[in-house]
């Protein structure tokens, strides 16, 4: 009966109760958190730096630091291409395209997004100077969307897997790596421990394929991704991971103990914490590693 109430009452009118609601309750997860770290003993000094910063906004972010404000959200100039009627940016000098049925706005904000988590001090940055992907590897790009994190290295890589199952970012992803046939290969699947219709396992596929770089951000799917990877990770002598840790609140030290112990990698985390406050299931410690790093080079 509820849910039939709730369908009665007008949108007009339920979007100011849910932001009112919202801000409520981000009012307490606020107080909550900042409470928490007022009492922790062993505060370290990137936790510091958030809290410092949730204070002064006075609210909720996913990345508690200064570099929110570092790009010019207006400044980007969106284009659309007529010939298949899909909206672009020029990033690096090449056209990247967006999935259909986005506006103009939607993709100056996903583009903001995508600068701004890869910023120098992001917990959600990927490479580094000493930890990034050497000419002429094989990557896999797990979890693809935009396809920025390929695009970034397309001139210098030999070849990239780019997992996606939805069909709309296919199709973008089909009209940026246009001229790159040759080096992409779109799976459209998801990356699971098992092989199904809809799914596959890192074993399976490379099973006979040199792999040299993974990069994984697949909303909470990790676990089941390495789960699905342990003949991968045992067999290749060289090889290089960065997988996001956020979407789960344990993701980061089950993913070290698991990486570093069993299969030995040396690993490491991104600068600072990102607050995932969006999925409602914040709990103490709250603040969480936004990437792990990890490597291996035997001879």
């Amino acid at each position: 009966m509820l849910a039939v109430i709730k369908k009665m009452i007008p949108d007009i009118i339920k979007t100011p109760i849910n932001k009112i609601r919202n801000q409520i309750r981000w009012n307490r997860q606020l107080n909550a958190i900042v409470k928490f770290y007022a009492n922790k003993v062993d505060i370290n000094e990137e936790e510091q730096e958030a809290i410092q910063y949730l204070k002064k906004i006075n609210g909720l972010t996913v990345f508690p630091y200064d570099f929110n404000s570092s790009w010019d959200f207006m400044s980007i100039n969106v284009f659309k291409d007529i010939s298949v009627d899909l909206l672009y940016v020029v990033h690096n000098g090449y056209r990247l395209y967006f999935k259909r049925g986005l506006s103009a706005i939607d993709v100056k904000g996903i583009y903001f997004g995508l600068m701004n988590e890869q910023s120098e001090k992001s917990p959600h940055l990927y490479l580094t100077k000493s930890f990034n992907i050497e000419d002429n590897s094989v990557i896999a790009d797990i979890g693809s969307a935009e396809g920025i994190f390929t695009l970034n290295s397309i001139s210098s890589i030999s070849k990239a897997y780019l997992f996606e199952p939805d069909p709309l970012w296919v199709e973008a992803l089909e009209q940026t790596f246009k001229p790159w046939k040759e080096k992409i290969i779109i799976i459209k699947k998801y990356v699971g421990s098992t092989d199904s219709e809809s799914t596959i396992a890192l074993d399976s596929f490379f099973k006979e394929i040199q792999l040299d770089f993974i990069k994984a951000d697949i909303e909470g799917a990790e676990s089941a991704m390495l789960l699905g990877a342990d003949q991968l990770l045992r067999l290749q002598h060289k090889l290089k991971l960065a997988i996001t840790t956020y979407h789960k609140q344990t993701d980061f030290e089950q993913f070290f103990m698991l990486l570093t112990n069993q299969y030995g990698f040396k690993a490491e985390h991104s600068y600072g914490y990102m607050l995932y406050f969006i999925n409602n299931d914040l709990e103490p410690p709250y603040l969480r590693r936004g990437i792990i790093r990890a490597e291996r080079n035997i001879n």
